[in-house]
């Protein structure tokens, strides 16, 4: 929409519904792995060089078989959107403000849906009655769900994700030799889940879903979540000038450069060990990573400051350095039979910075050849920019 008519104030918007392509491995995997038509099994000291020579057929298994299954209910799918203002500020100059956003449903995620049985304590929560849970988790511990099956790993369109934004840009033309762009991103992306099969690759749900029969446990930041981006880019046409021989040396440098500045990419903490005190384990992909409580009175995203002190850590000892990047004192292990209170993803990582430069003239040797000089150096503050 052109507001004023001419070209100087424009409002635009979209939306549009954009349907996913299903992988054949979707269906491939559960589908090569359903017996009685595919069971798989491990053979201790098996005879050479035929395996199976010792075994007899015309018997059933005496383990039980795991599943890989899929519970498909339609296509994912995203709903996206956008709506931005766009002003001239000068002949040269423009200015963009605006918000844009997606809704994803159906998305597919997995988790091992055959878990122990539970029980709800008077307070609500969720409790897997054990041997090693004992006290802490009174109850019968009648197995898992279906006593036929060992584990079944379940694929499902039962996953949903969605991204806001605001946004912002000013981009300058060509004016007096210089061209300038800066844009900034503030934005949050949440979802439940950020893979199909096998571990989300921020290592907190090494199978999918924490609890099968509570996706929302595990709602929180999407692992490529970036809360902050600016970035900003230029070229300048020095004006230097002169005649003849000394033209060549003088005319024709320009100078640019991209800087980006951007938040870290949000990540998990996790227990040291896997309890074994009837919460959900197994599954072929693996069982997931449980998360801890979270102490009262500490951030969820302890990365500034000094640690309180615990075990081999001293207190006051710096956190948000390399050396110790969070504070592991804010969190403690949760009680057996049931899962820590901590969110997911709730740490963020180290920022990101980055300034790339670049220097160089071009010289036209004849009508159809030129030589270009060209000096760039990346990162060219040195900033250090450390991974997850």
């Amino acid at each position: 929409w052109d507001t004023m008519n001419n070209a100087k104030l424009v409002v635009r918007g979209g939306f549009g519904i954009f349907y996913d392509q299903p992988l054949p491995t979707y269906w491939q995997v559960p589908g090569r792995g359903v017996p009685p038509f595919v069971y798989q099994a491990s053979i201790t000291n098996a005879a050479f060089p035929n395996a199976a020579a010792n075994l007899d057929f015309s018997k059933p298994p005496t383990s039980k078989s795991q599943l890989r299954s899929l519970d498909y209910t339609g296509t994912p799918y995203v709903m996206q959107y956008n709506l931005n203002l766009q002003s001239q500020l000068t002949r040269s100059t423009a200015l963009t403000v605006g918000y844009l956003g997606s809704q994803s449903r159906k998305l597919i995620i997995s988790a091992p849906v055959n878990v122990n049985h539970w029980i709800f304590l008077p307070n609500g929560q969720k409790c897997y009655p054990s041997t090693a849970a004992g006290a802490a988790c009174p109850g019968p511990q009648p197995g898992v769900l279906n006593p036929t099956w060992s584990n079944d790993t379940q694929s499902s369109t039962a996953g949903n994700a969605n991204y806001n934004a605001l946004i912002a840009s000013v981009s300058q033309t060509l004016h007096g030799g210089l061209r300038v762009q800066g844009s900034y991103t503030f934005s949050k992306t949440m979802s439940y889940s950020d893979t199909v099969f096998g571990a989300d690759f921020t290592s907190d749900a090494s199978a999918g879903l924490t609890d099968p029969y509570n996706a929302a446990l595990d709602r929180g930041l999407a692992g490529y979540n970036l809360k902050s981006s600016f970035n900003v880019n230029f070229t300048y046409d020095l004006p230097f000038k002169a005649s003849g021989w000394a033209g060549k040396f003088v005319e024709g440098w320009q100078a640019s450069g991209i800087g980006k500045v951007q938040s870290g990419i949000p990540f998990g903490v996790s227990t040291a060990v896997n309890p074994g005190d009837g919460l959900v384990t197994g599954g072929i992909s693996g069982g997931p990573t449980y998360r801890p409580d979270l102490r009262p009175g500490f951030s969820n995203n302890p990365v500034t400051g000094t640690s309180a002190g615990c075990g081999a850590i001293a207190s006051g000892t710096p956190i948000g350095t390399p050396d110790l990047y969070f504070d592991p004192c804010a969190f403690s292990q949760p009680a057996l039979g049931l899962y820590g209170n901590l969110g997911r993803h709730t740490l963020i990582g180290p920022d990101f910075t980055d300034v790339d430069f670049s220097f160089l003239r071009t010289t036209r040797i004849r009508e159809r050849m030129s030589l270009q000089f060209r000096a760039e150096g990346f990162n060219i503050l040195n900033h250090p920019n450390f991974s997850n």
